[in-house]
């Protein structure tokens, strides 16, 4: 197997991916207030990710084609359905509750990432706890502590999630970005179209993360629009650069990394949006710091050993 290993560079281009998702919510939020359906949402986000995919791949000659199909077919279907069992956990079990659970992928990521060709090391298992401590600590998700269909929803997601960055790290073997994200957009849209046809999941001002009131029954004026289509992008672009990182960032760093989205979530939903931030929130923002600091450090002292070897043999 080989041994986890990241590059600065990255580590940077997969966090300026996080940043950009982490900022979907504050859009998400103003769309649905101006009148969009949570499904509508979901299917403009992934009919505006497939619209960028052809001509930005034409402007960079870049292939999209895969070498390795199944993985491509499993990393849409996975994507897919984690997204739509999100939304679906958020609305039955409230955004706290669904963000947190959903947000669990982590744990399934490295617990799976043998198939991906990499050893999770020990300390994974003290930097995940961490860092999921601290998403729960900035998130304060409330709620009864039953398991029910909201719950069982957002464990699942988690599941395919982690299911899904497996299928990134090995297609970031062979295949470009682009072509990765076609396969989560393509499958992604085929599969959220249906929910329009729902009506619970069709309801305008449906609750997400950090979303709170409903809105009106249908969009009022240009500027729902230009939220909405906000969303699509930002989601594009945080998985151009997520997908990209992946191609240098270990599962183990990678999926520490992601919990920053949780807590730019809350921390823009403050600033932006004047909704409340809980008073554990820096608590839980130095917790997941403070794991991906372990991780960063395990995978530096591990390059520095391997580097004296090489330089000893």
């Amino acid at each position: 197997m080989n041994r986890p290993t990241s590059t600065l560079r990255g580590v940077a281009t997969m966090s300026l991916g996080f940043f950009l998702l982490g900022l979907q919510p504050v859009f998400l939020k103003l769309a649905l207030e101006g009148g969009f359906s949570t499904a509508a949402v979901v299917a403009l986000r992934f009919a505006i990710s497939l619209s960028l995919v052809v001509p930005i791949a034409l402007v960079t000659h870049q292939s999209l084609r895969t070498e390795q199909p199944i993985a491509w077919l499993l990393r849409g279907v996975l994507g897919g359905l984690a997204v739509l069992l999100f939304f679906e956990s958020v609305r039955l079990a409230g955004a706290g509750v669904g963000t947190l659970l959903n947000y669990t992928y982590p744990i399934w990521a490295n617990l799976l990432s043998f198939l991906a060709g990499e050893r999770p090391s020990r300390m994974i298992w003290l930097a995940l706890p961490l860092a999921i401590c601290g998403t729960a600590l900035v998130v304060a998700p409330t709620g009864s502590g039953a398991v029910g269909r909201g719950e069982l929803c957002g464990l699942i997601s988690a599941a395919f999630g982690g299911g899904a960055i497996i299928c990134i790290k090995r297609l970031r073997r062979t295949d470009g970005e682009l072509t990765i994200i076609a396969s989560f957009s393509l499958i992604g849209l085929i599969l959220a179209l249906p929910a329009l046809a729902l009506p619970e999941l069709a309801q305008p001002g449906l609750t997400l993360p950090g979303l709170a009131q409903p809105g009106p029954t249908q969009p009022a004026g240009p500027e729902p629009w230009l939220f909405a289509m906000a969303v699509g992008l930002l989601s594009f672009y945080g998985h151009v650069y997520f997908t990209r990182g992946y191609k240098e960032t270990s599962i183990q760093l990678g999926t520490v990394l992601s919990l920053m989205v949780p807590a730019l979530a809350a921390a823009g939903g403050f600033v932006f949006l004047g909704e409340r931030l809980a008073p554990t929130a820096l608590l839980g923002a130095g917790l997941i710091a403070g794991a991906v600091l372990l991780i960063a450090v395990r995978e530096h002292m591990a390059r520095a050993s391997a580097a004296r070897t090489e330089d000893s043999a």
